[in-house]
């Protein structure tokens, strides 16, 4: 069963969105450059992201600040309108005096399960529930687990990223 949606478009299937990176060979020496505020974290991602609608208002909020250390990470929540996908800035230059740093967007695993879900109340199942135990981070190969329940039984799910194309990451779950 294939998934295919558009961050920030009406949910057909699951929403997704992948964030852009920018990439510097990472450090195992001590941190020699700046921790990056929470402020300026939020201002630098959210230089990265542009709403599929120009009129829609995107927002970020990080959860603190990034320290620089090499391999350190911080999540945010990037959000515009209804729509809202994770994305984890990662350390991978501590040398460099504003720290260089990669991101990877992610739905959580709310997000996820709703996703699986509404596509099957769309195939006509009726009273779906779904969790799932963990992120699903925008990189092909990537996958979570989760748990489906049906009037007629439970059933674990595999969801795997199958494609990524810019800011859209394909998805198809199967039963496990």
């Amino acid at each position: 069963m294939t998934h295919r949606t558009r961050t920030y478009a009406a949910l057909a299937a699951a929403v997704v969105t992948l964030g852009l990176t920018t990439s510097c060979a990472a450090k195992d020496d001590a941190p020699t450059g700046t921790p990056m505020t929470q402020a300026d974290l939020e201002k630098q991602i959210s230089g990265m992201y542009e709403p599929d609608d120009p009129d829609a208002k995107l927002t970020v909020k990080c959860d603190g600040d990034l320290a620089a250390e090499a391999d350190a990470t911080q999540d945010c929540t990037v959000t515009t309108d209804d729509d809202e996908v994770g994305v984890r800035a990662q350390v991978t230059d501590t040398e460099a005096d504003d720290l260089g740093v990669e991101t990877m967007a992610f739905l959580p695993p709310e997000t996820v399960a709703d996703a699986i879900a509404q596509s099957l109340e769309i195939q006509g199942y009726t009273g779906v529930e779904s969790s799932c135990d963990g992120n699903l981070y925008g990189e092909v190969g990537r996958e979570v687990t989760c748990e489906v329940t049906t009037p007629d039984g439970d059933t674990t799910v595999e969801v795997d990223v199958t494609s990524v194309d810019g800011l859209m990451i394909n998805f198809d779950f199967k039963s496990a």
